[in-house]
């Protein structure tokens, strides 16, 4: 069975959160989903029972988007983003999926680049086929508005 990760950073409110969840359960009847989070928990609220859930130290963002905050008090930012990378780095590894979706980065979300760039990089170069990473209309109308700006 075809291998998806799906990676969604919710850092201000669930709304990017209920809306990936919807599409993640949708992929599951066809294909083996990995689903990658990393914002607040939100209660009340359960990820899908029939993928594999990878949940990464909560980071948070204050609603101007200007900074990240660890929502652990015990870690500091720099500390909550070493882990989180070396997670995600072990979770891709072990998952080797075929397709990564990303929610919303690179056109948002841009402060995940730490580790979300990892996905353009295969950790294992030369092991494994690059997964591939699927377009949406909105990423392709994201992209040429970024084109226009330039």
């Amino acid at each position: 069975m075809k291998r998806v990760l799906f990676y969604c950073q919710h850092c201000v409110g669930f709304g990017h959160l209920v809306r990936s969840s919807a599409i993640v359960r949708a992929l599951a009847r066809d294909f083996s989903v990995m689903f990658v989070t990393g914002g607040p928990s939100v209660t009340g609220f359960e990820l899908p029972s029939d993928v594999d859930v990878v949940r990464l130290p909560e980071i948070q963002t204050d609603a101007e988007f200007e900074c990240l905050q660890a929502c652990d008090a015990e870690m500091s930012l720099e500390e909550t983003q070493a882990l989180r990378k070396e997670l995600l780095i072990r979770a891709f590894d072990s998952f080797r999926p075929h397709v990564v979706i990303t929610e919303l980065y690179p056109f948002g979300r841009k402060r995940f680049a730490f580790e979300a760039i990892r996905f353009r990089v295969n950790p294992s170069a030369g092991t494994r086929p690059q997964p591939q990473g699927p377009n949406s209309r909105r990423f392709q109308r994201q992209r040429r508005a970024c084109r226009q700006k330039r």
